[in-house]
């Protein structure tokens, strides 16, 4: 865990004569809380973006009090600005109110709550405006800009700490110039704990290729590297062949003279090669840059305090297979004890979720060949987690996304089943997840292969069940909202996987037990995971609570006032016509489902997991005989109890019976399930 994430202190900028948008430019700052208000252009100095919980908890992924957040402007320049017509945008904004001016060497600070910052942080100067919005703890991009266009630019991730600025006189969007405060809560009114003019060289842009070689080649390794002064700066390449027992690495100098594979001299640019290796190899390597004051940084960077183990490095794979299928191609590349912990995981353990490993994720769509380094993977699934292939999930850095997307799902089972219940879902215009069928290998195992038997348990899997293919499924969470709903690009997401029973239970009227009772019903925010306010999901399910005991001719129009009728009754339909037998609240099951809030203040329900429809995959928690399985039949179960009480007023109303008759029969004349789409 980033000290900054969480924990208390801020991040700070190393150096503001480097770039900006360098991670490495940036560090947590020395004393606890950053040092807002210390360092004629303004700039983005200190960031305070994730307090630690109520109580100091340090949790990176739990709820946190959003009105700490803090930003520090800070003008290193000789001579004062005037704020006049600037403003923060993207990730929150602010609006400088008239009149405010930042003296030269001068700091300041724009807060969410100006009252709490005050009484934190007593003296420093707080710049009046309004703040809008909150800091995301994931991919916020902030902007300080002057009418006449951007001026700061930089990237937050992390909490606790304040992000500081580490060199004001280097580019400020650089992440390696920012860096988590060192003290906790940052260091408001005072000079960057992080600050420093001669800070380690920036590594930046990374890279190798080919990005998939054979065994013929060898691989040239690149890597950007600039510091304050060019003079003694040295650059170094290691590298070793992935093992069980890895072996030491191996050292070669990279160059920036237009030799040795360096095809520009003095342009930054520093280069050098690993010798060709045999056919399925998996090389780990790192780049490691000092100056000539004996400041040093590696990238990627050590994975112990005292900077002398590399263990999470970046990766590549000799291949001498050709890509000949039609399918897209993922390629995931791990060290050999990473893969060998995978494999070897005890998928009954409660921590299983949890557990990530280290791969490289490289891809091969229509000839396009991409890699992203750094990625996590574990595995996914519920009661598939233990099938063969196993399924995964893949999350990738924050700010190197792929497809525009953050993770994605790579599921084994019925991947045919689940390609078509998508392409129907979308094509009916429920905004399911992108599917896609792909060929897979796990360091050039095709673990899907008709013949294919598990290493470590012996056991195979029925081919019949995938056909060789994954599926490529898109995660259900705030890309996915994105994506498919940009009219509610903030709205709260929540997803619903084994609750408690079938039924919804509203929580009292304290609103501070909300968090605490829904996610102990099975309740799963997935995005504004920051905020502790669960009320949107509190008055829905205590408004159907309420009119399911009490009904009478306010029903419908109250129950109409939080569900968007249209958008369920059309889901439902959708959901009938694909048979699904998974348990999931389409056929009465309080299970694998999810929420998304719209901006109308109404609830729409939202469906996934596709792999038991029409009739096939895993045996139906239904039974095959009572498919289809309609609005009908969870109205005639429900009455015998054991299904959601709260739905049957709903789905037994008259106008919802002929509303849901009129999206069936719209389905099936003119919609995807009518005869000529296929």
């Amino acid at each position: 865990l980033s000290a900054a994430d969480g924990g208390g202190k801020s991040l700070e900028l190393v150096n503001p004569a480097r770039p900006h948008d360098v991670g490495q430019n940036w560090r947590p700052s020395v004393p606890e809380g950053g040092t807002p208000g210390a360092a004629a252009m303004p700039v983005l100095n200190e960031i305070y973006f994730h307090p630690p919980q109520p109580g100091g908890q340090l949790n990176p992924t739990g709820p946190e009090d959003l009105s700490r957040e803090w930003i520090e402007i800070s003008n290193p320049g000789l001579d004062d600005v005037n704020l006049a017509g600037w403003k923060i945008g993207r990730g929150i904004t602010f609006t400088f109110a008239a009149g405010q001016v930042l003296p030269a060497g001068g700091y300041a600070v724009v807060c969410a709550n100006p009252g709490s910052f005050a009484a934190a942080h007593p003296g420093v100067k707080i710049l009046d405006g309004v703040w809008a919005g909150d800091l995301s703890n994931i991919d916020d991009v902030l902007e300080l800009a002057h009418p006449s266009g951007t001026v700061g630019l930089s990237a937050a991730d992390g909490g606790g700490k304040s992000l500081e600025l580490v060199n004001p006189a280097r580019p400020h969007d650089v992440g390696q110039n920012w860096r988590p405060s060192v003290p906790e809560g940052g260091t408001p009114g005072a000079a960057n704990s992080r600050f420093t003019a001669d800070a380690a060289p920036f590594i930046l842009k990374t890279g190798h290729r080919p990005v998939v070689p054979v065994s013929s080649q060898s691989v040239r390794v690149t890597a950007e590297v600039t510091d304050e002064a060019a003079a003694g700066l040295t650059v170094s390449l290691k590298w070793r062949v992935s093992a069980l027992t890895p072996p030491a690495f191996s050292s070669i100098a990279m160059h920036d003279d237009g030799l040795n594979g360096d095809d520009i001299a003095n342009d930054n640019i520093f280069a050098a090669a690993v010798p060709a290796q045999a056919d399925q190899t998996v090389v780990e390597y790192y780049v490691e840059a000092a100056d000539a004051g004996g400041h040093a940084r590696s990238w990627p960077a050590p994975t112990n305090d005292g900077g002398t183990e590399h263990l999470a490095n970046a990766l590549y794979q000799v291949d001498n297979s050709t890509n000949t299928g039609a399918a897209p191609l993922y390629r995931i590349v791990m060290p050999a004890g990473e893969l060998d912990a995978l494999d070897h995981q005890n998928f009954s353990s409660n921590n299983r979720t949890a557990q990530k490993y280290l791969c490289a994720f490289v891809t091969d769509v229509l000839g396009a060949v991409e890699v992203r380094q750094q990625s996590g993977i574990r595995i996914r699934g519920n009661g598939s987690r233990s099938s063969h292939p196993r399924s995964v999930r893949v999350d990738f850095l924050n700010d190197e996304p792929w497809q525009n997307n953050n993770a994605v799902n790579i599921n084994g089972r019925y991947t045919y089943l689940q390609t078509i219940g998508a392409r129907l879902a979308q094509s009916a215009g429920i905004g399911a997840a992108d599917v896609l069928p792909v060929s897979v290998r796990f360091n050039g195992q095709n673990r899907a292969a008709e013949n294919y038997i598990d290493p470590v348990n012996g056991a195979g899997s029925a081919y019949s069940s995938h056909f060789g293919l994954y599926a490529s499924v898109e995660p259900v969470n705030r890309d996915y909202i994105k994506h498919h709903f940009p009219d509610a690009p903030g709205g709260n997401l929540y997803t619903k996987r084994g609750g408690a029973g079938a039924e919804w239970r509203p929580a009292g009227n304290d609103a501070g037990s909300w968090p605490q009772h829904y996610i102990g019903e099975g309740w799963e925010k997935q995005n504004n995971t920051g905020q502790l306010d669960f009320a949107d999901l509190h008055h829905f399910i205590s408004v159907m609570s309420v009119n399911a005991e009490v009904r009478g001719p306010e029903y419908l129009p109250n129950v109409s006032a939080v569900l968007d009728l249209p958008q369920w009754l059309h889901a439902l339909a959708v959901e009938t016509f694909l048979t699904d037998g998974e348990t999931k609240i389409f056929n009465g099951r309080d299970d694998d489902y999810s929420f998304l809030h719209g901006p109308d203040g109404k609830m729409r329900v939202l469906t996934h997991d596709f792999d038991t429809i029409l009739g096939g995959g895993d045996s139906s928690a239904i039974g095959i005989n009572r498919l289809p399985y309609t609005l009908f039949d969870i109205v005639e179960e429900g009455k015998g109890g054991d299904i959601f009480d709260k739905l049957i007023p709903l789905f037994d109303q008259p106008a919802v019976i002929q509303d849901y008759y009129r999206n069936l029969r719209a389905l099936l004349v003119e919609g995807p399930f009518s005869k000529a789409p296929f």
